[in-house]
């Protein structure tokens, strides 16, 4: 055998490790293994240690290779691990460092994992999909599949197959013909939903189009299945029997042909969106549908309480968003959509923000616009009008905080917009119309515009926003915390579910989705 490092092309090392190798020593890194910062390798006396497909060298790793070590496939040490092949021997004739090195190899099996700052001694064999504990010392050998922990190591458990109490299926852009890439972020948030969900006993599986399929290339492969329409759809229902089905929106052609299908074989779903306060950050669910189809807009409002917290969150949020006056007095404020969002097509009485701009330009001629491209759609072609000016200068809540209304389709700005108590007038259907908080109209020809806004439409508000954001919406790295998904709405109850009743859902728990590949 060659001395010296040897490394498959697809190893990655990084620039900190270090391999200090002579006397016939050999390092061999296999195929998609990692090597990570500060990792350091010494190997003499023709050791050789060996390491497998895809296994991971963590940060600041000591690999002491003299008499051998052999790591398997997929094997991850975490940081401050130590493996020695070697010990001194303690002859009290001669000074320790002296003494010559006893040699013994270490083998570790394929999938196990050592947590940080563990020491394994020479002579050790440890079996397949064992874990060791965090700062454990392991002088003896360690079973298959065995839990070791403490100083020495002494079992303490053993990896099973985890039951599968709840099966979840994640439909992700089947059917969507328009950028089906934009769904890439969902299918992202879908898989790090269903991996939080797996430690609860919940299983899930994908069934995504193929421009949106990358977060799923860490999703076992009998879980995922690509597609880009509905071809295959009931047969892989059929064949999952999913409790719930998770839908993005809801209101594309191809979503709805998905809830179809679901609801052929009764099995409900689930939609989420993303949130409001800020839409960047937050993400709800619901049993309904979303926007315009939220089951939001059916609250009885006067059962809703006001939560202790909104008045602080307001004060917090006001702060935050505070912007300098625009330099302008007495517009209304009107902020455009995107005409090619989903919500916009679905709900909207206009297909053109230019037909927007127009009819209340025409409807008022007295009143002052000021009119605020959305973001996505920056270029949108709008007709000029005189009592109408377009600006996208300036803080977002600026114009909003110093207009004397709003008005706008469907708008997250619109919510915004209520949480400065400012007059918001809502044309179409959108999450909060029929609740009696805006001004509402189906078409501006119906609107009438207003500058102040009354007690029980104020109180009203209130209750919407509490609900909105101490209960129905939620952080996006929420989705990673177990925990946190337990006060999740429209999750909570399938977490409750399951840990009420252990048996709750039987299941295929070895159908797998390959034979669709």
């Amino acid at each position: 055998m060659r001395s010296g490092l040897q490394r498959h092309p697809d190893a990655a090392i990084a620039s900190t490790a270090r391999f200090d190798i002579g006397d016939g020593g050999c390092v061999i890194l296999d195929r998609g293994c990692q090597v990570r910062d500060g990792a350091h390798f010494e190997v003499y006396d023709e050791g050789v240690v060996s390491i497998g497909p895809r296994a991971v060298i963590g940060v600041n790793n000591w690999i002491q290779g003299n008499g051998d070590i052999t790591i398997g496939a997929d094997t991850l040490l975490g940081p401050g691990v130590v493996l020695t092949s070697t010990h001194h021997q303690t002859d009290l004739a001669l000074a320790v460092q002296r003494q010559p090195l006893s040699k013994r190899p270490i083998v570790i099996g394929k999938d196990v994992w050592i947590g940080a700052n563990a020491t394994i001694l020479d002579g050790v064999r440890i079996g397949d999909h064992a874990v060791i504990g965090a700062n454990s010392l392991v002088n003896r050998d360690v079973p298959e599949a065995a839990i070791v922990g403490g100083c020495p190591a002494e079992r303490i458990g053993k990896r099973k197959i985890r039951p599968v109490k709840l099966k979840l299926l994640f439909a992700i852009a089947l059917g969507i013909t328009d950028r089906p890439e934009r769904w890439e972020t969902i299918a992202k948030f879908f898989v790090t939903l269903g991996n939080t969900l797996l430690e609860a006993g919940v299983e899930s599986w994908y069934v995504c189009h193929p421009a949106a399929s990358k977060p799923l290339a860490s999703v076992r492969k009998d879980r995922s299945i690509i597609c880009e329409d509905h071809g295959i759809f009931d047969t892989v229902l059929r064949d999952v029997r999913p409790d719930v089905i998770f839908i993005w929106n809801g209101g594309s052609d191809g979503d709805v042909i998905t809830t179809q299908h679901a609801d052929m074989l009764e099995i409900p779903c689930r939609f989420g969106e993303l949130g409001w306060f800020p839409q960047s950050e937050t993400i709800y669910f619901d049993t309904d549908g979303t926007n315009a189809r939220s089951s939001i807009r059916r609250f009885d409002l006067s059962t809703r309480t006001v939560d202790p917290r909104l008045d602080v969150w307001l004060t917090d949020w006001h702060a935050r968003h505070e912007a300098p006056a625009p330099g302008l007095t007495g517009y209304i404020f009107v902020p455009l959509q995107d005409e090619r969002d989903l919500n916009i097509t679905l709900a909207s009485p206009y297909e053109t923000m230019d037909a927007f701009v127009t009819a209340l330009a025409t409807k008022f001629p007295s009143e002052r616009f000021i009119v605020r491209p959305h973001p996505s759609f920056s270029d949108v072609a709008l007709r000029p009008h005189a009592n109408v000016m377009v600006r996208s200068d300036g803080p977002l809540h600026g114009w909003i905080k110093h207009a004397d209304a709003v008005v706008g389709i469907n708008s997250t700005v619109l919510l915004e917009s209520l949480a400065w108590s400012k007059p918001t007038h809502a044309v179409g259907a959108g999450l909060a119309t029929g609740l009696d908080v805006m001004y509402e109209a189906s078409s501006i020809e119906e609107l009438t515009l207003f500058r102040d806004v009354e007690m029980d439409r104020h109180d009203r508000t209130r209750r919407l926003l509490s609900e909105l954001i101490f209960v129905r919406e939620t952080k996006r790295k929420d989705l990673h915390y177990l925990d946190r998904l337990r006060n999740v709405y429209g999750i909570a109850d399938l977490l409750e579910r399951v840990e009420a009743d252990p048996l709750s859902a039987p299941c295929l728990a070895k159908c797998s989705l390959e034979r669709y590949a």
